[in-house]
């Protein structure tokens, strides 16, 4: 999808990715604390401000980067993958945008925390179109990959026993 003619465009993003990337530890990204009544929420500096500008930017050029894939596509199949994505990328940057209101100080809960859902559709996506061309006899071998590494994620074992005894850790797995 991206082409010669786009690669300065590429250099750039990646240029500017960087820069944004060295402020993430500075007052600059992120300072301080919002504290609402249904938790708390980063304040946002002025290199957040760039990214969400820049974030904004990279959406739209890659809308228009799949819209000109779609239109010279001619396998129908292709197309309702990439409709897909592009729907899943959008709702995705919508939600995450959600958060912007919460990050200046407006009481508002940031959708952004929903982002999995456009992520779960994507991945649906890619499962149910074949879209990464997976080998169908090692899927098994993935789905069961996948499931130990969400479980391990979410439920992780501890040495202390007290801290995480059966009935505990049920009561925090419920809480």
């Amino acid at each position: 999808m991206i082409h010669r003619r786009n690669a300065a465009i590429t250099v750039a993003g990646f240029a500017l990715s960087a820069v944004i990337s060295l402020s993430t530890f500075t007052d600059y990204y992120l300072n301080g604390l919002w504290e609402y009544q249904w938790g708390y929420m980063a304040r946002a500096g002025i290199m957040m401000q760039l990214f969400y500008i820049y974030s904004l930017l990279t959406m739209v050029y890659g809308i228009i980067m799949f819209a000109r894939r779609n239109r010279v596509e001619a396998d129908e199949s292709e197309r309702v993958k990439l409709r897909l994505l592009v729907f899943s990328i959008i709702l995705f940057f919508q939600l995450k945008l959600g958060s912007i209101p919460a990050m200046h100080g407006i009481d508002f809960y940031p959708l952004g925390n929903f982002a999995f859902i456009p992520l779960v559709l994507m991945a649906w996506g890619m499962y149910r179109h074949d879209i990464i061309s997976m080998n169908w006899s090692s899927m098994d071998r993935h789905d069961a990959a996948v499931i130990g590494i969400f479980i391990l994620t979410e439920f992780p074992p501890s040495d202390n026993e007290q801290e995480y005894g059966a009935l505990q850790y049920g009561e925090r797995v419920l809480a």
